[in-house]
């Protein structure tokens, strides 16, 4: 029979642990220190834009500056729904929630999106549903801190929303619209108006 040789247990927690704080060492924590605003802008293709090619929209995942398209990259809409419908001055407004899932960011990163507000699902709560009887054709996209339009979007382009998805921390954006372009709470409006 072999004799066995048998470590104490207070050195192998005190081995374990030197490995642990070891390890912990090499990984590097990072926080975000640019909370500025900005504003960017991207060519616009033209004027006019076609549907989304999924169901609630497109994406894409931009890096700073530039901003320029990261290769190998992917960006998912994965929700749409109404989060408030309210009166407004002259007008109702509607406020849609839009999330995604990207492989990269937010720090560091822009989305470029195309979204159909007309396919944006109820929300989760009650007086969250998209109006039977809203009107496209008379509406604006009204100005918000998370995203910017294209260049040369217009308001006619509605229900297609275009533009530039700005977030800080989660991957969101929020679209407010006014039904009503000439009524004074649109005045707001992030589109340039119909010719």
């Amino acid at each position: 029979m072999t004799p066995r040789t048998r470590v104490p247990r207070p050195a192998l927690v005190a081995l374990g642990a030197g490995m642990f704080a070891v390890a912990l060492g090499t990984v590097a924590t990072s926080t975000a220190a640019w909370t500025d605003p900005g504003r960017f802008a991207v060519e616009a293709s033209t004027g006019e834009w076609g549907a989304p090619t999924n169901e609630l929209g497109e994406c894409e995942v931009l890096q700073l500056p530039g901003p320029e398209p990261v290769p190998d990259s992917y960006c998912t809409i994965t929700t749409l729904d109404v989060r408030n419908v309210y009166p407004g001055d002259g007008t109702d407004i509607m406020e849609i929630h839009a999330e995604f899932e990207a492989s990269h960011g937010p720090v560091g990163y822009v989305y470029w999106f195309r979204v159909d507000a007309s396919a944006a699902e109820d929300g989760p709560d009650w007086g969250q549903q998209m109006p039977e009887d809203w009107n496209w054709d008379t509406s604006a996209t009204l100005n918000v801190d998370s995203y910017d339009p294209v260049p040369g979007y217009r308001c006619d382009s509605l229900p297609i929303v275009e533009g530039i998805a700005k977030p800080t921390e989660n991957p969101r954006f929020t679209i407010m619209l006014a039904e009503d372009v000439d009524a004074p709470a649109a005045n707001n409006r992030n589109c340039e108006p119909p010719p």
